[in-house]
């Protein structure tokens, strides 16, 4: 008589000190992950930033004639409307000392947060895609140009074009600010860019349709939603891809949470996690997908600045609306 023996791996996460099966794991009680309110917006958000020092929410309206909408924080009502009047709006991000935001479509729009006022306009001739802000420089994707433009935030002017891979989309800084991350969509690469002479250091090859990235905490990873299915990371130190984690259909916008711990990615555009959730969320220590958030078509995510609570924007079906979880 013969006995065969069958083996099977099994991903195990340790949890408070016991050994769990993740798949019967939903999120952990001290996470986002509870609707705690909605607020209405008039209309497309793709993207946003918080300035630290007003504890206000500035989202950017991608629909022309695009604008910014600043909400606070304090109790989720409107401030104002900042009217920019332009096609394609993108890109938005505050500036280190947080006195200073900057919003990216056919040009390069700067607003001063507390007077609300749009305080320069620098011609980019072509349409920005995303854009990180240093405190000396600001850069901007160009995913029609297949470069990013550096522009001095003295002079407002392009001072550097850096040549990347095909259509640049999404950016990020590495947590020292040495490098700089950029999705290229059509040619499924991350250019790693060094800020210190805005040179391009290394090339790494992603799944297909790198879309947005974000940066652990710890500055040892990045995690790259590519829009094909997937979630790649990055090891910053080698340079090569780590893990490649499946998350479902149309990963888009992805962010960590402040501790590192968590990773939150949404799939857009009606897109349905693997777990049935529109809103996936990566244990980062296992590599995992434990668990998610109820936001059918959610598209743009961002954490609060203490990780209490995340901001999800939606593509689809409804586009009015910004929800706050905790």
């Amino acid at each position: 008589m013969k006995y065969y023996l069958f083996l099977m791996t099994v991903s195990l996460l340790v949890v408070n000190g016991c050994v769990t099966d993740p798949a019967s794991l939903g999120l952990p009680d001290d996470i986002p992950r509870e609707l705690y309110k909605t607020i209405v917006y008039s209309s497309n958000v793709h993207s946003g930033c918080i300035v630290a020092e007003k504890n206000q929410l500035f989202l950017l309206d991608s629909d022309y004639p695009g604008g910014v909408g600043v909400f606070d924080l304090a109790s989720y009502t409107k401030v104002i409307d900042i009217t920019i009047g332009a096609y394609s709006a993108s890109g938005i991000d505050v500036n280190p000392t947080g006195d200073l935001v900057y919003v990216v479509a056919e040009d390069l729009y700067t607003i001063d947060p507390y007077t609300y006022e749009i305080t320069q306009t620098t011609d980019l001739a072509g349409t920005g895609s995303d854009l990180v802000c240093m405190q000396d420089k600001v850069y901007v994707s160009m995913q029609w140009d297949d470069c990013v433009y550096v522009i001095d935030s003295n002079s407002y002017e392009i001072s550097d074009t850096i040549s990347v891979g095909e259509k640049p989309t999404g950016m990020c800084l590495s947590v020292s600010d040495e490098y700089l991350y950029v999705a290229n969509y059509d040619s499924d690469e991350i250019s790693v860019i060094n800020t210190g002479n805005d040179s391009v250091v290394a090339s790494i090859s992603v799944a297909h349709q790198p879309s947005q990235i974000c940066a652990l905490p710890d500055g040892k990873s990045i995690y790259v939603s590519c829009y094909s299915g997937s979630v790649s990371v990055i090891d910053t130190n080698s340079n090569t891809v780590t893990d490649q984690i499946s998350v479902g259909l149309r990963p888009f916008g992805i962010c960590s949470l402040p501790n590192g711990d968590y990773v939150y990615v949404c799939c857009a555009s009606g897109g349905v996690g693997v777990n049935g959730y529109a809103v996936v969320v990566i244990h980062t220590e296992s590599g995992l997908v434990l668990g998610g958030l109820d936001f059918p078509g959610a598209c743009w995510v961002l954490p609060s600045l203490d990780g209490s609570e995340v901001y999800v924007s939606s593509d689809y079906p409804s586009s009015s609306t910004i929800k706050v979880f905790r």
